[in-house]
């Protein structure tokens, strides 16, 4: 499983640890392996822990399929037809894609929320569509929240720019993470969408650069 843009690994065992292996700074989470499971544990006791079975992970295995990886708007081209509907034309940009439990790059689309995407509304009918593709199975949920601890654990404490700014487009946009955790994030009660603009981004930024001493 993996492909060349993160490597490639027997096992979703080897999977997660070559994801924590591929951060430059220390990834504030680590695995721990047992004879009957693989732990993950976060450093920060508000991220937490998830456990694995060595059955859950057999059972991954077996889900293994081809994923883009990197299905976001920008990279979704439609052509407009003469009956003056737009169809699909084409997905571009495949070098993100790879070998996965589709749980990955679902989860993934958790935590670039902010980030690699900016459009909630795009967000949200992604997992909405996507859902049905998902195992109902309770491994499947293990694996999206292991994800998410590794993502989490690697941005905590981090003064890296775009972190901090994903941080800030999520509370500007007032969404939070949801109790079930393959819905992901949700707008908060009583909140509406907001126009987010590039002047809109720019202003994060340096917000962040100055808290930062960068400017």
């Amino acid at each position: 499983m993996g492909g060349p843009g993160i490597g490639y690994f027997p096992d979703n065992k080897n999977f997660l640890e070559g994801i924590l292996q591929k951060h430059e700074r220390p990834p504030g989470c680590k695995l721990l392996g047992t004879d009957s499971r693989l732990s993950i544990q976060s450093e920060y006791d508000d991220i937490g822990q998830i456990d694995l079975s060595h059955s859950d992970l057999d059972e991954l295995q077996h889900c293994v399929v081809f994923c883009h990886n990197d299905l976001e708007r920008r990279n979704i081209l439609v052509r407009k037809s003469s009956s003056g509907k737009y169809k699909l034309a084409v997905v571009i940009d495949w070098e993100m894609a790879d070998f996965f439990p589709f749980a990955y790059e679902y989860g993934v689309k958790d935590t670039s929320l902010g980030c690699e995407n900016l459009y909630f509304s795009w967000y949200t009918m992604f997992k909405g569509k996507a859902s049905y593709l998902l195992p109902q199975t309770e491994r499947h949920t293990k694996f999206i929240k292991a994800v998410r601890i590794i993502e989490k654990s690697k941005k905590a404490m981090s003064r890296n720019v775009g972190f901090r700014v994903q941080a800030k487009w999520i509370q500007r946009e007032k969404v939070e993470e949801s109790s079930d955790i393959r819905e992901g994030w949700i707008r908060k009660a009583g909140e509406k969408s907001q126009v987010f603009t590039k002047e809109n981004m720019q202003e994060l930024e340096n917000e962040v650069l100055k808290e930062l001493g960068y400017i």
